[in-house]
């Protein structure tokens, strides 16, 4: 994302601040006076500090998650450098969960699942527990 706001953010500057488009919500909420907390029913942070080069005021995710319908559906995660991918969903709920470390791999072509069994664990449940069912896209067959 490019952002240009004279007198307010400095120019050039670069963030490694891990974000998604659900950001933006509290962001203008924040920026029209609405409030720092975000709007209920949303999981969305303002990206307000990081933009006023405040980081350390700036809120973390503690994970992201998204999802596909299409290619017979994909569950992602995104927890600090890891990345977690689970393809084909729709055929097999329970397909297996490949793993990548960012930092290391940003590429994505080692999957390192199999060195990793206690986060595996972990991100098994955060899949389960971000999900919303939707009437409109199924994800599951």
């Amino acid at each position: 994302m490019i952002i240009r706001w004279p007198d307010k953010i400095k120019q050039g500057i670069i963030s490694d601040h891990i974000s998604a488009f659900r950001d933006m919500m509290p962001t203008f909420a924040e920026l029209v006076g609405v409030g720092v907390e975000s709007p209920k029913g949303i999981d969305g942070v303002s990206l307000l500090p990081t933009l006023l080069d405040k980081p350390a005021k700036q809120k973390e995710h503690k994970y992201l998650y998204w999802e596909f319908t299409e290619r017979d559906g994909s569950q992602a995660i995104r927890m600090g450098p890891w990345k977690a991918i689970r393809l084909n969903v729709s055929e097999n709920r329970n397909a297996p969960i490949q793993l990548f470390h960012l930092e290391n791999d940003i590429g994505e072509t080692k999957n390192i699942a199999s060195e990793n069994p206690a986060l595996i664990a972990k991100l098994e449940m955060l899949f389960a527990k971000a999900r919303t069912e939707s009437e409109i896209f199924k994800l599951f067959k």
